[in-house]
């Protein structure tokens, strides 16, 4: 019994091994023809942007709240209010540049001379 079930065991391993051999020794496939211009590498930096921007907005959004909730329970506190105007300021500073990347976009796609325009929020 012991000697079968070393033969099977051995049999399995060795389909194991030499399973991959199989598939190498098919044709090689054809490269796939890949060709980036500028508008494919836009759209790519686009859609990254706007991932970004989606999440830019949403820590905006959180924060301004977070700093409007901290200067309305400052009750007097002169820290308290001051850390809350500052997160207030870095908030809207990120807002500006997030959309200011958007904008320098636009600039970059009137410079490449890409047309579509479908992807402006305006």
């Amino acid at each position: 019994m012991k000697k079968a079930l070393f033969c099977l065991s051995l049999l399995g391993l060795s389909a194991f091994l030499l399973a991959p051999t199989a598939v190498l020794a098919s044709p090689p496939a054809e490269p796939p023809d890949i060709t980036l211009d500028e508008t494919a590498i836009f759209d790519i930096l686009l859609k990254a942007v706007n991932w970004i921007l989606f999440f830019v907005v949403i820590v905006a959004a959180i924060m301004i709240i977070w700093a409007g909730f901290t200067f309305i329970t400052a009750s007097g506190d002169a820290e308290k209010a001051k850390k809350a105007r500052s997160m207030l300021t870095y908030a809207l500073i990120g807002l500006v540049v997030a959309l200011a990347v958007r904008g320098l976009m636009s600039l970059v796609a009137s410079f490449l001379g890409i047309t579509d325009t479908s992807w402006l929020p305006w």
